[in-house]
């Protein structure tokens, strides 16, 4: 019998000269490769669902994108359901993918580099491990980040290797696999290449079109596709079709979650996150309002927890229900722990509630939480209810500012209220378990003064509600046909205007065009439009590679105050093709 030995090659590259490089002409990036594995193993896994339940699903058609998937795996019923979370996820992973090239880019095993095959394959692997044991631990997050960075490993594999050359019609199963393979090297090619001047002439390089070998460049491109693809379906096979989509983000409604005080304080505070909580789940039980899971951290003095995390209703309220106001003592409370763990245990972009009525005792915390606050994209709002908080406006600045400061990081709000009034209060958490919700208008001003502002409403949008948080303030709205209500008119023309503690919540009537608004406060306050629309965008703060390997990468740290900044953003839903 004659053997046909075929040889696996791997290139030699130099530092910086790593894979699939970005803005090259037509050139196919990492980015794109991640994107469109992605969104095709989605499409097929809500395909799966849908048959398994009984459903029918129509298959996008044209150029897949996050909207159009995640309105087919919506069942496609016109719903407000925005594909914001899904598109974060797959801004979470292809940026995460990038970092390889910053991190690792010295690494020969990141990237299949000279001979070290058998590193590069641990990594996949080890990887792909870790991935399935943080979604069966619901730890989605952690598990993005990892799979972005394993992703761009094996993507590289078929531009610095032979396996193109070799006339394979089929990706590597066996990178994905913890099973011995023999490897070889090769020029990778360059003009930087010391070992492509001699015979062979070149090497495999296919990062790009005009490459040593770009004329392979797309099929390389292609292949590093159906290969993410079938290790995204290796990890949907261990962690279940429902389990594989809330790790890519396809989600059907908010999490509802609370932080809350269980010092000796807080007995009515605890019963109105009970009712409140009572309320949500029983009113949208069934609805494409319910949401799709539930997390609780109470905290204490110096006790924290423990987590619930569940989507199961009934155990969320037998947790909730059983919390009681013991302990404490000294007026700090240990605050900002329990938010921290809220923070680390929910999906990106959830709407967090904290209930409380005593400052924070660990301050300390305060840059670690608005560091996760930033990278989750997660909303806080406070419920500050001791008298503390409001006796004098010397005490509610000076003892709620911290509180203050988190929300406006996170585009929330701290309502000082006292507890007979919290219970007017807690329609905000209603209003945030909707879908579809976005942010039209959110703003910060400290120190006041008098200020305009103005903000578009579209066909899209409806159900538009306006939150001033604040002390002192007078204000007036102007519709798009020039009819004005003023702050003093609680039932008018435009709307109904609510006012508890420091909250004015503001019910607009929808007109399309352009609102303006006064506002006039002697004080700081923050001023956030909310509506209902399956149009919105996903953002990043983020770094050009151009000529590293990849395009962009998340920004370490904060932007320095009058310095510049790249932004990365992603418009979905709508006609949008992201």
């Amino acid at each position: 019998m004659d053997w046909t030995l075929h040889v696996l090659l791997l290139g030699l590259l130099l530092p910086g000269l790593q894979a699939f490089k970005p803005l090259l002409g037509n050139s196919i990036t990492h980015r794109e490769i991640t994107k469109m594995a992605i969104l095709r193993k989605t499409t097929e896994v809500c395909q799966a669902l849908a048959i398994a339940e009984g459903r029918d699903f129509r298959i996008p058609t044209g150029r897949l994108s996050a909207s159009k998937v995640q309105r087919a795996c919506s069942h496609n019923d016109g719903s407000l359901e925005s594909a914001v979370n899904f598109k974060a996820s797959i801004m979470t992973i292809y940026l995460s993918n990038a970092e390889v090239d910053v991190i690792y880019r010295l690494s020969d095993r990141h990237h299949f580099k000279g001979e070290d095959f058998t590193g590069s394959r641990a990594l996949i692997t080890d990887g792909m491990a870790s991935i399935k044991a943080n979604v069966w631990k619901e730890n989605f997050i952690s598990a993005r980040f990892t799979l972005g960075k394993i992703c761009h490993t094996l993507q590289d594999f078929y531009s610095n290797s032979n396996w193109i050359e070799l006339e394979n019609k089929h990706p590597n199963t066996n990178l994905i696999r913890p099973d011995e393979i023999g490897a070889g090297k090769c020029s990778h090619g360059g003009f930087f290449d010391c070992t492509s001047q001699p015979d062979p002439i070149a090497g495999i390089n296919k990062d790009d079109d005009g490459a040593d070998h770009g004329h392979l460049h797309r099929a390389a491109a292609a292949m590093a596709v159906d290969a993410t693809m079938e290790l995204l379906e290796d990890i949907r096979g261990a962690a279940g079709e429902k389990n594989f989509l809330r790790l890519m983000g396809i989600t059907h409604s908010s999490v509802l979650c609370f932080v809350i005080d269980t010092t000796g304080s807080m007995s009515d505070d605890i019963e109105e996150a009970k009712r409140v909580s009572f309320s949500i789940i029983d009113s949208k039980k069934g609805t494409q309002d319910e949401p799709s899971s539930y997390i609780l951290v109470p905290f204490n003095d110096p006790g924290v927890g423990p987590l619930t995390r569940t989507r199961n209703s009934d155990i969320f309220k037998q947790r909730i229900d059983a919390l009681s106001a013991t302990g404490g003592g000294d007026t700090p409370e240990m605050s900002l722990s329990g938010l921290l763990l809220a923070l680390s245990s929910a999906p990106a972009s959830s709407e967090i509630f904290v209930f409380t009525d005593a400052p924070a005792k660990d301050v300390y915390l305060k840059s670690t939480v608005i560091a996760l606050i930033e990278s989750t994209k997660s909303v806080v709002t406070f419920f500050l209810t001791n008298p503390l908080f409001g006796r004098r406006r010397r005490d509610t600045n000076s003892k709620s500012r911290l509180y203050q400061e988190l929300a406006e990081a996170s585009g929330g709000q701290a309502i000082v209220i006292t507890k007979d009034m919290l219970d007017q209060a807690t329609d905000i958490i209603v209003d945030s378990s909707t879908t579809g919700l976005v942010t039209v208008l959110h703003v910060v001003r400290n120190p006041g003064g008098t200020d305009y502002f103005s903000f578009t409403v579209d066909a899209s949008m409806r159900n538009i509600t306006t939150y001033l948080t604040g002390s002192s303030l007078t204000f007036s709205f102007t519709s798009p046909s020039g009819v004005s209500q003023s702050s003093s008119a609680s039932d008018g023309p435009l709307g109904t205007i609510k006012v508890v503690g420091n909250l004015h919540t503001i019910r607009l009537d929808t007109q399309t065009g352009l609102w303006e608004i006064r506002v006039t406060s002697t004080q700081p306050y923050t001023l956030k439009v909310t509506g209902r629309s399956s149009i919105d965008f996903v953002y990043n703060i983020v770094e050009d590679l151009v000529g590293s390997g990849s395009d962009f990468t998340l920004k370490e740290g904060r932007l320095r105050a009058g310095g510049s900044g790249t932004l990365l953003l992603s418009v979905v839903g709508g006609d949008s093709s992201q």
